[in-house]
This record gives structure tokens, sequence and C-alpha cells, in this order.
């Protein structure tokens, strides 16, 4: 099982399945150190499994992530704000096997609700996608959460929402993929992948910047496995109580 890094989890650490990625603590500090020779960020402590090191590829001045040691947004935590342009990305070390659990805590930037955007994605022979989106018409204002893949389904909320902080949850588990808005069930489907990875991805494409995330992330964790109702609400009770988001449940 994996170390756990923040207060809370001990009790809320799933028993049934492992922690394969968190990013945990996503202040300035404790997340990225400048590489003069590779002219490359790169992340410090992302991770409590495994022994991955992040790249942070900044595309210019005006896009490049901005790093919030206190987000009030998210209870006074740490948050990424990204801009559109420069992402976080990694070749994984072993691909992650379905099915898997992903939380994401996040926001998007008022104005770019309905914005298609990839708040974490892989590529690979299956590539996948959490993501933000906007419903038909691209109506102002209005979003939708879903977890999808480019040719073996989609999961979407059936909730418009706002730019307001939200915790997002998806598992994908083939016939029974579902995703959940701050502990709501919000809609079912069928993802049906083997496994998704190498690269990965935070904030946009492992390639170009279509489709990159224009908002804030103060969490991604994602287990292996798909989670029982009681693992997964004891995780989005502590992502709640951390962030200061409600849940209903």
């Amino acid at each position: 099982m994996a170390t756990l890094v923040k207060s809370g989890y001990a009790q809320a650490q799933p028993q049934k399945s492992y922690l394969l990625f968190d990013t945990a603590d996503l202040s300035q500090t404790a997340f990225r150190e400048w590489d003069e020779a590779g002219q490359v960020y790169k992340i410090k402590q992302l991770v409590t499994e495994g022994a991955l090191r992040l790249l942070l590829r900044p595309v210019g001045p005006a896009t490049a992530p901005l790093f919030h040691d206190t987000d009030t947004t998210f209870g006074g935590h740490p948050s990424l704000e990204m801009h559109g342009g420069a992402k976080l990305q990694t070749k994984l070390l072993n691909n992650i096997k379905t099915p898997f659990t992903s939380f994401v805590v996040c926001k998007a930037t008022a104005g770019n609700e309905a914005k298609a955007g990839r708040i974490w994605r892989t590529d690979g022979a299956y590539k996948f996608y959490h993501m933000l989106s906007g419903p038909n018409g691209n109506k102002p204002g209005k979003s939708k959460y879903s977890i999808a893949t480019s040719s073996y389904g989609r999961v979407m909320a059936a909730t418009l929402e706002d730019a307001a902080p939200h915790i997002s949850t998806g598992i994908v588990d083939g016939a029974n993929s579902r995703i959940y808005l701050d502990g709501k069930l919000d809609g079912m489907g069928t993802i049906t992948i083997p496994e998704i990875g190498p690269m990965f991805s935070i904030g946009g494409p492992t390639k170009g910047n279509k489709g990159s995330f224009v908002g804030s992330i103060a969490r991604i964790i994602i287990y292996a496995g798909a989670l029982s109702d009681e693992e997964r609400r004891a995780i989005e009770v502590m992502l709640s109580a951390e962030y200061g988001i409600p849940v209903v449940h």
C-alpha cells in the first residue's frame, strides 16, 4: 500500500485498491525545480508510488502555469492555474490497467466553462481523458465533467455546472463506468479499454495545445481498481473537508 502524505488519508485509504498517483502538494517550493541543462522544470514531489518525475514544458510567459501556494478557492491549499498552454507530462513507468478510479479537484476559469479542457489525459494505444467539456450549443457559463476515450466510450455528467470548484470522481469499469459530481452519481455508461498510457499529461494534450484546460487544479488522485461506494465516499469526504467543497451522499 502507498504511504499517504496528507492528514486524513490514513482513515480514508481504500483497503481493496491501491494508490497509483497523487499530486498531493502543488505548492511551487515543494513541486518543481529548474533544470538548467534540460531547460525544463522537473517535478520534485508528485507521486506516492513509484519514481515518476514529470516535466513541465512552458510554452511561453503568457501561457505558463501559475503556482498558488495558498488558494482561498480551495480552502487555502495550493493550486496550479492553467492558461491553456503549458502542461505537465511524463511517460508512465507502467500503463494503468482498467478498472481504475480518478478523483479531480478543480474549477474552470470564468468565461471558459463551456470549452473542452483535459484536466488529465493519457496517450497510447487507448487515449483517455478526465475532462471538462461544454454542453450542446456551448452555452456560456455552463459545463459538464466527463470521463472519455477517443473511440471506446464516454460517460458525461448530466448536471450543468459553473465556474465553482468541484470534486469530480470517475470510475472506469467497462459497462459499469460512472461519474460522480460532488458525491452525487451524475452519469453512467460504457468505456471499453483494457489500459491507458504510457504518455500522461496534466492540463492538456501530450502534443500541441488543442483541448488544454483553462482553470485551476488543486488535486488529482488515481487508484487502481473500481472503488466501492464506501471507499469512494471516504475519499470524497476527505477531499470535501480539506478543500471546503460540499459533497452529497
